[in-house]
């Protein structure tokens, strides 16, 4: 079992999630928030209502979509399903995005700001806390992701560490030490984002 591999995995599939997370979520939440749209309330109530639904009933269903689209086995796969599970994200920055005056878009629009420029230099950087929360909430959940890591791979050199330190786990005998010790190694970056 490579520990080594298995930690640069968890970090490259971890922050890569987690970047497309909050960049989907931040956009979403952005037009959910700021804009009138036919729908509106019914997509992000909707989005609202998968956050209700146990993601163990969908493991099914999203084996079954991601083999036919060739995302089983390889990092990409693990990326794309976890940052599908942006709705937390979505509905914390729209909140944040909605106590935002609209003053500040208006005065924006007079300046001929377009709507990504005011995306970008406007709502962005007031945003700062809410992001930082969403990043820290789902590169928390990224890291720690088990069920899914396991079902999707069966290459050694694309675990993650949640599976790679199952591993260790025998029928005939645990070298607990070495368990213990991987464990309070998963656990650094978790603290270093925190």
């Amino acid at each position: 079992n490579n520990f080594g591999l298995a930690f640069f995995n968890s970090i490259v599939v971890a922050i890569c999630a987690t970047i497309l997370t909050v960049l989907l979520s931040a956009t979403l939440a952005f037009a959910f928030a700021r804009y009138q749209f036919p729908g509106r309330n019914i997509l992000f109530y909707g989005m609202l209502a998968t956050m209700t639904v146990p993601s163990i009933v969908l493991i099914i269903p999203q084996f079954v979509l991601a083999s036919r689209l060739g995302l089983t086995n390889n990092r990409l796969g693990l990326i794309l399903v976890y940052a599908a599970g942006m709705a937390f994200g979505v509905y914390m920055l729209r909140g944040f995005f909605e106590e935002i005056p609209q003053e500040l878009f208006d005065a924006a629009a007079m300046d001929g700001s377009g709507i990504f420029r005011t995306f970008w230099s406007i709502a962005l950087p007031l945003a700062r806390p809410a992001m930082a929360a969403v990043i820290i909430f789902s590169f928390a959940a990224n890291w720690e992701e088990f069920t899914w890591a396991s079902i999707s791979t069966n290459d050694a050199s694309l675990y993650t560490l949640p599976v790679a330190i199952q591993q260790y786990y025998s029928a005939h005998g645990t070298n607990w030490g070495i368990v213990f010790a991987a464990s309070v190694l998963a656990l650094l970056p978790e603290i270093l984002v925190f």
